[in-house]
């Protein structure tokens, strides 16, 4: 079972990744 410290974080990585994606498509030009 995960822990609410585990979760949070997951939460946080994955939060991170998704900025990332987003900084990286908007920085292209379309």
């Amino acid at each position: 079972m995960l822990s609410l410290a585990d979760y949070a974080l997951d939460l946080q990585q994955i939060s991170l990744m998704l900025n990332t994606l987003v900084m990286c498509s908007l920085r292209q030009p379309e």
